[in-house]
């Protein structure tokens, strides 16, 4: 046996982890330090108007996607990604690792807030409702529903939508649940659901395809009261995971510099809005620790 080659071979094998040991690659301590020397983030969007989703050509449109790249522009974050998935898998996937960010139009609860952060918020949108044209069945609440056996309302999955309608009685026997609003629409004009409750903004979206007709928004509508008398309305922000608070900070100051000089407004206002849909003077830690919607 030669032993002055094994010796040989043993210390170019330590030679050679050393050196793997040396030139491997440090990485980040957190999430906002990958993104900032990557210059790159992974974004969770719905794939629905007027959140975030995918036009004709393939380009990634919408409100949140708009406030993310303008909010992450000047930190030279402009490389972005989108995963596209349903929208009851959007803080599963973000607290999973598949994205570092969302921007599905999540709405800030209480509840959510249990899962993850959120960034201040972007965007309010009241509930309502998309019924035949005329109205028929003359809806205009969710107890006009709760209290007519024979309707039955259409919701998005998860949406926090769905839930005010069963917060304010409807029997969940009443209701359908699907997964977009083409499938939601698509039943309502094909009379297999009376009514769809969808934030008043995806309305405005869905009202403004010239394709879709036999429909309208009831209108009035009477929304759900909050413990304080107000109407119910989605307050929308950016979720992030729970770990990732440093991130979410440096969001929320580029967030401020858009409200400031009025970008958000014109972005807010570019995709269909009105200014009746500028963020409320609430902070996310106040809507976290607001009380749930009575029934």
């Amino acid at each position: 046996m030669n032993r002055p080659h094994l010796k040989s071979l043993a210390s170019a094998f330590l030679l050679g982890i050393a050196g793997s040991l040396i030139c491997a690659p440090a990485h980040a301590g957190s999430t906002k330090d990958r993104l900032l020397a990557e210059k790159s983030v992974t974004i969770g969007i719905h794939n629905r108007v007027p959140w975030g989703y995918r036009d004709q050509s393939g380009n990634v449109i919408g409100l949140q996607p708009s406030i993310i790249r303008a909010a992450l522009a000047p930190l030279g974050i402009t490389d972005i990604k989108f995963v596209i998935g349903e929208f009851n898998t959007m803080i599963p996937g973000l607290l999973a690792n598949r994205f570092d960010m969302t921007a599905a139009g999540v709405a800030i609860t209480p509840s959510r807030c249990k899962a993850v952060i959120f960034s201040e918020p972007d965007l309010t949108s009241g509930d309502g409702l998309l019924v035949a044209a005329g109205n028929p069945l003359k809806i205009h609440s969710f107890e006009d529903i709760k209290n007519n056996p024979k309707v039955r309302l259409a919701g998005a999955r998860g949406s926090a939508n769905a839930g005010h309608a069963i917060t304010a009685g409807v029997p969940e026997s009443q209701m359908q649940q699907f997964q977009d609003v083409q499938s939601m629409v698509s039943a309502l004009v094909a009379k297999r659901v009376d009514a769809v409750v969808m934030s008043a903004a995806t309305i405005i979206a869905t009202m403004a395809d010239p394709n879709i007709t036999g429909i309208e928004r009831a209108s009035p509508f009477r929304a759900l009261k909050d413990a304080e008398g107000n109407d119910v309305a989605l307050v929308t922000a950016i979720a992030f995971r729970p770990e990732d608070t440093d991130l979410r900070d440096l969001y929320n100051v580029q967030l401020e510099k858009l409200k400031h000089t009025g970008e958000l407004e014109k972005i807010i206002l570019a995709n269909g809005f009105t200014k009746d849909n500028l963020p409320p003077n609430k902070t996310a830690e106040q809507l976290c620790a607001a009380p749930e919607p009575k029934k």
